[in-house]
This record gives structure tokens, sequence and C-alpha cells, in this order.
């Protein structure tokens, strides 16, 4: 699958993910074996081409200011503005000053605009001349906040991918592109990673997460006001079904699904009852914490940071503030894409971010990815 990757253009080294750079540790896992979303080498490197012409002094370019929102809602909707730059043949760029991007530190990253605070830059291309901007949520009429660039759709009308589903496979790609730590950043996760990962009560030193784990994010927080929230109960009934090996655990639900498929994987790939928990609410840190003396024993993992349901990003205090709840961030996606199976609600952002790279830089796509939501939203 590698050799494979790297024929039709994937180059690993933009992708400074743990993952990607230690590969070798997951080796001969018999949960590990790679698979990747239809098109992802031929998608990145088009997505490349287009950010960096050979000729700077003859792009023009389109800059995005953004909505305010959390983290994985931003994301999203700079990757549709990539989009949108691609449909109209400009190079995205971002402006020097966005007043609804609140998640940076210039103390960290002298003169870096927006998200290239925290990810390489967007493109190697000064911006001059020509500069077209949008604003909130990208799109024009003929091109909504759900088209794909026109140069890939020849490529999914050949694919198994549905129509309907087009709009996600792009999601996936545009955020595989963004989400590329610069060196500063990959330090910091590592340094707060060794001060902040642990097993039940003991700190977690590893590469990577030990093989078999499962990945539950828990969406609290304000969430409330837009989708049914579920209590950590539930996720604990779809853990104990990995782990007691079910075969039929539908891939989508029977309101949305066009057939009956169900995950299919190795015997016992669980059954060792290990999980990696996020969430922004403390009690279900500490709900989950019980499944370490409870029987079965569960081994479960987390990061000791601060948590609070007032979602943190709609009131960050000071520059200090916004690093940590950005590196905070980043760091629990890492370690989420790193387990092996994920229990979430693809009605939250956050959750789409991890389905969406699990699929491409994880290189998991046929894993099972369990959603308590029925439904997606279209960001």
């Amino acid at each position: 699958m590698d050799e494979e990757l790297r024929h039709f253009g994937w180059d690993p080294r933009r992708y400074p993910w743990r993952m990607v750079l230690q590969a070798a540790a997951r080796k001969g896992n018999g949960t590990a074996y790679p698979e990747v979303l239809f098109g992802t080498a031929l998608a990145q490197r088009a997505i490349w081409e287009h950010q960096h012409p050979k000729n700077c002094s003859n792009a023009t370019f389109i800059q995005y200011f953004h909505l305010g929102g959390g983290i994985g809602s931003q994301l999203h909707l700079l990757g549709q503005a990539l989009a949108l730059a691609m449909h109209f043949g400009r190079v995205l760029v971002l402006p020097p000053a966005d007043p609804a991007m609140r998640l940076i530190d210039p103390t960290f990253c002298p003169g870096a605009h927006g998200f290239q605070c925290w990810l390489q830059n967007l493109t190697h291309c000064q911006p001059t001349g020509d500069v077209m901007s949008i604003f909130k949520v990208p799109g024009v009429p003929g091109f909504s906040h759900q088209s794909v660039p026109e140069v890939f759709r020849s490529l999914l009308a050949s694919s198994p991918i549905k129509k309907t589903f087009w709009f996600y496979w792009w999601r996936a790609q545009s955020v595989t592109y963004l989400v590329r730590f610069n060196k500063r950043t990959r330090d910091a996760l590592d340094s707060l990673r060794s001060e902040t990962l642990f097993s039940c009560e003991s700190p977690a030193r590893m590469p990577v997460l030990e093989a078999g784990t499962i990945s539950v994010h828990v969406r609290h927080g304000r969430k409330w006001s837009e989708a049914s929230m579920c209590n950590f109960t539930e996720y604990k009934g779809m853990l104990d079904h990995l782990a007691d090996d079910s075969q039929d655990l539908r891939v989508l639900y029977a309101e949305v699904a066009e057939s009956n498929a169900t995950f299919s994987y190795p015997a016992e790939a669980y059954s060792d009852r290990k999980a990696f928990i996020s969430t922004e609410d403390p009690r279900v840190v500490d709900e989950a914490l019980k499944l370490c003396s409870a029987e079965p024993r569960w081994k479960v993992f987390y990061t000791k940071v601060n948590r609070s349901n007032d979602d943190s990003w709609t009131n960050i205090r000071s520059f200090e503030h916004a690093r940590r709840e950005i590196l905070i961030g980043f760091m629990n996606l890492e370690l989420a894409l790193e387990a092996d199976a994920w229990v979430c609600t693809l009605s939250s952002n956050w959750c789409r971010l991890i389905d969406e790279l699990r699929m491409t830089i994880a290189r998991k796509a046929a894993h099972p990815y369990l959603s308590l939501s029925k439904g997606m939203k279209a960001m």
C-alpha cells in the first residue's frame, strides 16, 4: 500500500503525524492493515500543485476570513475555501488579520497568519496583485458549500463513492492537506503529550497508542444547543460490542444506509479492552476511569488536562490560553487517529474530522467507526 501511494505521488514527509513518521512501530500488527480512501494520493498531489505554482508572479489569489467557531468547524470551512479557490483557479491564502480567528498566539509564531501559526503554510507564494476576499461560509452561485472542485469530478464519477458523499470525500482531502503541523507545533505536541498522557493512573510514554485501542470522543459542552448528546453509558455499550467481537455493527444507521453492510474485523482485535477517551467534560473522564477497576478491566488512556463544558474557544482570554487550547485539541486528535476503532457522534465537527483523517492520514478507512448520532451536518 505504501508503494502504491508513492506511485501516485504521496509524499509522507509532508504529513508530520506520529503514525506517519513512526509507521514502523505498528508493522506486523493484525489490526493495522493499511486502507486508504479512494483517490487520496492523486488528490493530495493535485492540491499541492495548485497551492504551489511554479511561478507565483503569474498567480492570482483568494484570501479567506473565518467564521467564528471551534477548531473542527473552522478547518472544515477553510477546506471549502480551498475548494472555491481551486474552482476559481486562485491560490488560497490567509489575511494578515482576521477578527474571527482567535485561536492564535503571536508569541508562539511571530508573523504567522491564522492557522499557519500551528500548521505549515498553505502556499509558498506571497499574495500580490489580484487578491479576492471571501468571508465566513465559502460559496458562490453555482458552487455551494458542498461543491467539489471540478478537477476531481471525473475521478469521483468513476469511483465507488456515491455522488451524495462526494462533498465528504473532499472534506477528508482538504483537511488532510490543511492539518500538517509545522515544526514548532510538532515539538510542542510531543512535549505536551509526554507530560499529560496517562493510562489509568500511570503516565503513559509510547510512540503511538497500543494496538487494538478504541478511541471514544464524547462531545458535550454546548453541543446540546445543536444536537442530542449521549451519556457515557451509551458509548460504553459500543465499546463492549467491539471488545466482544460483535460482527453485526452497522456501517450506517438504517435510516440513511442503502444496504445492511456491517463492519468486519479480525477476531479478538479489541478484546484486550483498551480505550482512549477525549472529551471537554471532566465528569466523563471520571466515569471512564472507573473502568480501570471494573470487571472485566479496561485500560483507559486519556490526557490529564483542564476540561470545561463552556466550550473554551468562545472565551479565549489570552494568547497563552489560545495556545493551550489548540495544542490540547491537536494532541487529542492525533491520539484519536492512533486508535484502531472509533466511537463518536458524526453530528460533531470534531468527530467528522477524526473520521476524515482516519481514512487518509491514519490509513484505516475500513476500520470500525461507530456513530451514536444518525446524521451529519454539511460542514
